[in-house]
């Protein structure tokens, strides 16, 4: 037996049964892998077993959204014999599989290979490298206000420094100039002859 994707991720793919083939993301313990960014699909969904050459079981594994054969869903952990004919799929008919009979290559006895999905269709491919502009665009702009901001600050300390330059400049000149006009004062006041009469007077009483 075999099995045919009707829609989906493995719409189209034929995957032969043999041994067991598990479904589920999870790439570790999953044959038939579905991408991390599917819905309605969990880790490790479920399971078909092959009982003979013509007898397989579908199992579901426990899984969150549930396992539904011919529009049925399965009770966890209960297998359930397929036959020819037979659809099933996980959650909604969106990735759904038929059964149809003996497709498996004469003589194959081995382990069914891991599938894993089809290549990203170009529009994915579209979506993609648009996010990726997206994020390095971004990342420009994060970046430039960045620098913007420390140009900022370092304006603004350069300001800060020239400001106190200033004050203490001013600082500076109002103190001599308060100094040169004491002198003045003095000079004046040893010119003044009353000054000179009082100096007399206190060294004549001295």
């Amino acid at each position: 037996m075999n099995i045919t994707g009707l829609s989906g991720t493995y719409q189209g793919r034929s995957i032969p049964l043999t041994g067991s083939v598990v479904f589920g993301r999870n790439p570790q313990s999953c044959t038939v892998l579905f991408p991390d960014n599917v819905k309605g699909i969990s880790r490790i969904h479920c399971r078909i077993d092959q009982i003979s050459s013509s007898n397989c079981t579908l199992t579901d594994t426990g899984s969150s959204w549930g396992t539904f054969l011919n529009g049925q869903r399965l009770q966890p952990n209960v297998p359930v014999n397929l036959k020819q004919g037979d659809t099933f799929w996980q959650e909604d008919n969106s990735n759904m599989f038929s059964v149809s009979g003996s497709g498996m290559m004469n003589g194959y006895t081995g382990k069914v290979a891991q599938f894993a999905p089809k290549g990203m269709s170009k529009g994915s491919k579209w979506i993609i490298a648009a996010a990726v502009i997206i994020i390095v665009v971004l990342s420009l702009f994060l970046v430039r206000s960045h620098n913007l901001e420390e140009i900022r600050k370092q304006e603004q300390q350069v300001q800060e420094m020239e400001r106190q330059r200033l004050e203490d400049k001013l600082d500076r000149e109002r103190e001599a100039r308060y100094q040169q006009e004491q002198e003045r004062l003095n000079q004046e006041l040893n010119k003044t002859p009353g000054r000179k009469i009082l100096e007399g007077v206190v060294d004549f009483f001295d």
